[in-house]
Parts: structure tokens; sequence; C-alpha cells
């Protein structure tokens, strides 16, 4: 005969072990979990070059995921930090760090940021407003730069350089429609 008791405990435990890794490092809402981009606009007008679906945001705790899916399974992907205020999502691909390898640009297709501000050095930020309804979730950039400091790395005969660019911003909004996966 079974015992009840040690059936219930062990189920007891084996609810919590399921649930604790849903929501790692504490429940952020509706962000947490992966969005698929749906559709792109770029200064109000479609981006037609964005026809295969394979964009997808993830978020956890304090950090944005962008995932390109491409074909034989593999992926491009850009990590940053990212915080809510209000009504607004603020983005920033200039993070690093060495315990994931150092920084991570946002996929191309995305045509989001990441650099510095030309006036005054410091790292850009992607301002978002946001709009949510169940599943369905709509981001749409504001105080884009008018241009951005890149900076790439390399070396030369054992010695680190630095090469800075002035890049212009092609966009001055981006939205994104999205839906929960």
């Amino acid at each position: 005969m079974r015992n009840p008791i040690k059936q219930l405990f062990l189920l007891a435990i084996l609810a919590v072990g399921a649930s604790s890794c849903t929501h790692n490092n504490g429940d952020i809402g509706f962000w947490f979990g992966t969005w698929q981009v749906d559709k792109i606009l770029l200064d109000g007008q479609p981006d037609t070059t964005y026809t295969k679906h394979n964009m997808f945001f993830q978020f956890q705790t304090a950090y944005f995921k962008i995932v390109l899916s491409e074909p034989h399974n593999a992926t491009t992907s850009g990590l940053s930090y990212c915080e809510v205020h209000d009504d607004q999502l603020w983005v920033n691909f200039n993070f690093t760090s060495d315990a994931i390898g150092g920084q991570y640009d946002p996929p191309g297709p995305s045509h989001l940021l990441r650099g510095y501000d030309v006036k005054t050095g410091d790292p850009v930020w992607n301002y978002f407003t946001y709009r949510h309804n169940g599943r369905k979730l709509t981001l749409t950039t504001f105080n884009r730069p008018d241009s951005i400091i890149t900076k790439k790395y390399y070396s030369v005969n054992g010695k680190k350089h630095e090469k800075r660019d002035t890049v212009a911003v092609p966009y001055k909004t981006i939205e994104f429609q999205l839906h929960k996966r």
C-alpha cells in the first residue's frame, strides 16, 4: 500500500522546484519570457526586409536579449541591460560582463543602437514607450539621437587600439509589434 503523506510531500517538493525556475531572480510581471516580433515599422513604414518573423525579444529580471533565429539552428543574439520606468522601457546594449564573455551588439535587423552619445560620450540608451494587451506588446522608440559614436577594438603587434566612428542614425522611430510565445 502506498503512503499518501509521502506522495503529497513529494508532489509539494516537485511543485516548488518546477515553479522556482520560471521567474529566476524575481517576477518582472508581463515582461518575463519570450516575445516574437511580428512586424517592424521604421518611421511609420513597414520594414519590408523583415519577412521571416525570426526575431525574438527575451526578458528576465534586468536583462533584455534579442535572438535572431537563422537557418540550420544558428542564432545571432544581442544582450543588454534594461529598466522599466512607468510606461517606458530603457535598453542599453553597452552592457559588458566578464562572466558572459564581453559585449553584445543588437542584431542588425533590429535597427537598435549600441554606441555613445556624440555630445556627452555617455552610453546610448534605446528608449521605448510600450502598450500591452494580454499577449500582445507594442514597443515604440523615442528620443533617438541624430548620430552616435561606435567603438571597435583591434590588436596590432600585441597592442590594443580603438577605432571610433561617427554613425548617422537612419530612423527616428522604430515600432515593434510582438506576441507572447
